[in-house]
Order: structure tokens, then sequence, then C-alpha cells
């Protein structure tokens, strides 16, 4: 697994995340070699110093080697955490 992530400045509080990801067989016959990869990106704004509010976005596309139809899995999240 390879993996790469970039957040830019905070916008008005508003902080972006972006992360790739590859998946790679490390050893095989023949044929294709990658499982598969996946991008998240979350959107993160604090309230305070007590409570966050995160809203994420996660596309993992299947490599050749795990799924020739190369199906997609998509995942989406709304999270609200405090400290107290």
């Amino acid at each position: 697994m390879v993996g790469a992530g970039f957040t830019p400045p905070a916008y008005k509080g508003l902080t972006l995340d972006i992360d790739f990801f590859l998946y790679q067989a490390e050893r095989i016959s023949s044929g294709p070699r990658t499982l598969g990869t996946e991008w998240d990106l979350r959107l993160r704004y604090p309230i305070r110093d007590q409570l966050n509010i995160a809203a994420t976005m996660a596309y993992f596309r299947a490599g050749k080697f795990t799924d020739p139809g190369r199906s997609v899995a998509r995942k989406y999240a709304f999270e609200v955490s405090g400290r107290f």
C-alpha cells in the first residue's frame, strides 16, 4: 500500500483533507498486481475548542486482480465529536 495526502490551508476555519491510496500485491505469478485505488475527501470544521464537525467521502475502485469488472464502493459519513 502506498498513500499520499494533502491538506491546503484552512479557509474561514474549514479544512479540506485529500488522501489517495494505491493497493498492490507484492508477489503474483502473472497478470495485474493492482488490488485497488482509493480517494478520501474530508471537510472539517472546529467549533471552539470542544466541538468538531466533519463530513467524509471515500471512493474505492477495485483493481483487475481482485475484480475484473472493477466495481466501485462509496462511503459517506457525517461526524460530530466533542471534548468535555
